[in-house]
């Protein structure tokens, strides 16, 4: 977000994944998946991605398996102020 390049790390990704995924009805068979598909999506996408990229292909992978996972994570990468932006999440689902 900061502009900073860094290596790609999926443990850092599996840890955001699994923090949004919570205390829910979430296998980590499921998880490891959504991390699989989105590895294999940003390999062919080039050497370098953005940050941004990253977080919506996850953001779009967790609207569809569970929608409480989705707000959760996207609360931390679009950086929630208030409860106006969960407002505005929760009108999306």
């Amino acid at each position: 977000k900061d502009g900073r390049r860094e290596h790609f790390s999926i443990e850092k990704l599996k840890s955001g994944i699994v923090k949004a995924c919570q205390k829910r009805p979430i296998s980590i068979k499921e998880i490891d998946q959504i991390i699989t598909e989105i590895e294999e999506n940003l390999y062919q996408k080039g050497k370098e991605v953005k940050t941004e990229n990253i977080g919506k292909m996850v953001m779009n992978k967790l609207k569809k398996l569970d929608k409480i996972a989705y707000v959760r994570f996207a609360s931390v990468y679009r950086d929630f102020k208030d409860i106006r932006d969960f407002n505005e999440v929760i009108k999306e689902v």
